[in-house]
């Protein structure tokens, strides 16, 4: 250890207590507000963010638990173990909120403006960010193994996870970036409304790949040895604060203030031109995953009638805030 006040403790550093409640209290708080605005606005595709943020509360309450136990033990790593493993991973749920989200967007918009379909997106890049977060998880938990050979793996597995997932959030972000320019150049002032999610959405991505970046860095630079890590970013505390914490509340604080299911419909499939995208089913094995989806487009131009819960079509109902639309046009 490398202060003497910790010889005791499972830190190479003295952790703060009163900064471990602080951002306990600030995600304890942020997972109520967006448990309520999921559950007002229906919004339940939020559950990735709602996960996410679950974890943040975890992993601090267990940090606090950590702090008071491995001073006494520093055996008992049981609480750090969960804590690391909560931390690590709760930005990757964001993450996948965040693709979710841009998915939404295309739909609405219009997803010929996308380089990618918005399926795919959806699919393919929450079921990469969810190998993401496993692979994260499962290599934390290799941390708190007595083997420096474990120890060291597990470290290695953890870079490369994050590499990974800094190069997937590099990729989402040049796809966002051509959509929302696209799609700005045919729609222009008939997205003005919307304009405040895509702010919304970049500023909260580059929040999140600068810590992905932090975490990186971190765990390129550690060594391992028979005394503990070592290395300046995992013997200061503050820079845990600065670059993984700090803008993991930034962000979900965005997300609450500019919240997502305020801009979009509720029901997915709802274009900005009034014509709605009904799924077909697929037929193919791995369709789901693969096939791009098939759409019959029922025109509501025509003979489509405001009401306050949908847009009606004939025999089709379409339930919907049609009020939304009506801002849009």
């Amino acid at each position: 250890m490398t202060n003497g006040d910790t010889d005791h403790s499972a830190y190479d550093y003295n952790p703060s207590k009163p900064a471990a409640w602080s951002f306990l209290g600030i995600f304890t708080l942020l997972f109520l507000v967006h448990a309520f605005q999921a559950l007002k606005l229906r919004s339940l595709w939020a559950w990735p963010l709602i996960l996410g943020l679950f974890l943040e509360v975890l992993g601090f309450s267990m940090r606090y638990v950590s702090i008071i136990t491995t001073i006494h033990s520093a055996k008992d790593v049981g609480p750090l173990v969960i804590s690391q493993i909560s931390i690590i991973v709760a930005p990757a749920c964001i993450a996948a909120y965040l693709y979710m989200a841009v998915g939404r967007m295309m739909s609405f918009l219009g997803a010929e403006h996308s380089p990618v379909s918005h399926n795919i997106l959806t699919r393919i890049f929450v079921i990469a960010d969810y190998v993401s977060i496993s692979t994260q998880g499962n290599a934390a938990g290799l941390l708190s193994s007595e083997s420096l050979m474990t120890i060291r793996v597990g470290a290695y597995i953890i870079t490369v996870a994050l590499a990974f997932q800094v190069v997937l959030m590099m990729y989402f972000l040049y796809i966002t970036i051509v959509f929302d320019t696209r799609s700005h150049r045919v729609l222009r002032e008939k997205r003005k409304s919307i304009q405040p999610l895509f702010y919304c959405i970049y500023i909260t991505t580059m929040l999140i790949l600068l810590r992905s970046i932090y975490r990186l860095i971190e765990y390129a630079t550690i060594k391992y040895t028979t005394t503990g890590p070592s290395g300046y970013t995992v013997n200061t505390e503050w820079i845990l604060f600065a670059f993984d914490s700090g803008p993991v509340a930034v962000s979900c604080m965005i997300l609450a203030t500019i919240y997502p299911a305020q801009y979009l419909p509720h029901r997915k499939g709802l274009r900005i031109d009034g014509t709605y995208e009904e799924q077909k089913p697929s037929t193919r094995v791995w369709g789901f995953l693969w096939k791009r989806k098939q759409y019959r487009t029922i025109d509501n131009s025509k003979s489509a009638t405001n009401q306050s819960f949908g847009i009606e079509t004939g025999s089709q109902s379409v339930p919907l805030e049609d009020r939304m639309l009506d801002s849009y046009r």
